[in-house]
């Protein structure tokens, strides 16, 4: 097993762990005070439980290799495991919402607001920091399910810290004469959150169902991969060159097809050969797992 895969399988045990405590203590927590939005957030680490195992059992099983079944390998297993894991948020986030103003409508939620408020704290810094450890230590992962997970626990934090900042506010209200609207934060905070982090798992199910559709990666890498390919046309003098990328987790597709003119330096199989090696040799610089296939010919037709 590659030193990055052993990296991934190590951080995503860390998150479900981390997870699991997180979802125990803010579900009691939230019980024995009556709080929505702690029960939410509790609730809500508890699926994220369930999404770091399914995580962890997808990482294993695209690591193995199955050539026969997977001829182009099992990456695609990646961005459809994270796409369910944030349809998994979203449903939760749309939950609690209707949950809340349920609530709201119905006059409310008496909480104690100060119990509420050591929650939010032990809570925010837990989060953040499971949040900036995954981020850091997963950065040479590469590792779409990594990220995920540093994201989930970013959402998470977040999350705490509204509720922190609520029931301060609450706390301090219930020693003046608005003491009564007190009942409302609670519900008024699910609502305000739910809404808020609802962009999140929309915006990662655009960029992962891009994945899944086989679509371009972002322009920047495209560009570093395109000049690589250009210079590689200039040095050898080629005709034309026309290359299509698409990345699927953590594998980069680079399919490059050069157009062979009278002009070329090289035309023969092995020097054709030392070219792909080369063009294989400067794109070590992109920090993806590649499947790299270069094509020559004479005819443009068979390189459109």
């Amino acid at each position: 097993m590659r030193a990055a895969d052993e990296m991934e399988q190590r951080l995503l045990k860390v998150s479900a762990t981390g997870a699991l405590l997180f979802a125990v203590v803010a579900i009691v927590w939230g019980l024995a005070i009556s709080s929505q939005v702690i029960l939410f957030d509790g609730l809500y680490s508890f699926i994220g439980v369930l999404l770091s195992l399914t995580s962890l059992s997808a990482a294993r099983f695209v690591r193995q290799t199955d050539e026969v079944r997977f001829p182009f390998g099992k990456e695609v297993i990646e961005p459809l495991v994270v796409t369910l894991q944030y349809l998994a948020i979203g449903a939760m986030c749309l939950f609690a919402l209707f949950s809340a103003v349920g609530d709201l409508l119905q006059g409310g939620r008496p909480v104690n607001a100060g119990f509420a408020v050591l929650y939010g704290v032990v809570a925010t810094a837990l989060c953040l920091l499971v949040h900036l450890y995954l981020k850091r230590r997963g950065s040479g992962a590469g590792s779409g399910f990594v990220e995920a997970e540093a994201n989930q626990w970013l959402v998470d934090g977040m999350l705490s810290l509204g509720v922190l900042f609520g029931f301060v506010v609450a706390l301090v209200l219930s020693f003046t004469p608005l003491a009564a609207a007190t009942v409302y934060v609670d519900p008024v905070m699910v609502i305000l959150v739910c809404a808020y982090f609802l962009k999140v798992p929309v915006g990662q199910i655009r960029k992962t169902g891009r994945e899944i559709l086989a679509m371009a990666p972002d322009e920047s890498l495209r560009r570093e991969v395109a000049r690589v390919v250009k210079d590689i046309e200039e040095e050898y003098g080629f005709d034309e060159s026309f290359l299509r990328l698409s990345k699927v987790g953590g594998k980069l597709y680079v399919e490059v097809d050069y157009v062979v003119g009278d002009s070329a330096s090289v035309r023969d199989v092995h020097g054709l050969d030392l070219i792909r090696e080369k063009l294989d040799g400067r794109l070590e610089t992109v920090q993806l797992s590649k499947w790299l296939s270069v094509s020559f010919t004479a005819d443009r037709k068979w390189a459109l």
